[in-house]
């Protein structure tokens, strides 16, 4: 393995946060890919409300949406006499292709980059509603619980009042 990618995920004792580990793994891959954190076009989300799942694949929809590039790829033909121009007319032929499927392309990157950023937004208000239901089943349980102290406190008064 890797020594420098060893030094960035070094156990330092106590717990592990796989998280942290992961982020120092795609940070450890994006500097040795010669990426920086401007090449990164969105934010992620992170809650953990939905299952990691969800997120990876949040992740990696966001590491590859404009991926899309076709290179240009011809087989050699071995025809004597006419190998040299039937090649040269199918290389020809081929970049007029490879040139519309990339623009094409182009197209579907920009799509991609809206459907990345519509999921991310997603799971950031789910994350945020279900946060926000959290907390109110939280609020609706602490009144519940203090009206019945209440009760038990007016019911112990009551008690010591009877008993005097």
């Amino acid at each position: 393995m890797d020594p420098e990618l060893l030094n960035a995920v070094k156990y330092e004792g106590g717990p592990v946060d796989v998280d942290e580990v992961m982020r120092r793994i795609r940070a450890y891959l994006a500097k040795k890919q010669g990426e920086t954190s401007a090449d990164r076009f969105f934010s992620l989300p992170s809650g953990g409300t939905l299952t990691s799942d969800i997120y990876e694949e949040l992740y990696q929809a966001n590491q590859v949406y404009n991926k899309l590039y076709v290179a240009p790829y011809l087989t050699p033909v071995k025809v004597p006499l006419v190998s040299g121009l039937w090649q040269r007319l199918r290389q020809g032929l081929h970049r007029v292709a490879i040139f519309y499927v990339n623009r094409l392309g182009e197209a579907q990157i920009r799509f991609n980059a809206h459907v990345v950023r519509v999921l991310n937004e997603l799971v950031r208000h789910l994350d945020a509603d279900a946060t926000a239901d959290k907390v109110e089943r939280l609020e609706r349980r602490v009144q519940e619980l203090e009206k019945r102290l209440a009760a038990v406190e007016q019911s112990v008064r009551c008690r010591d009042r009877l008993g005097e």
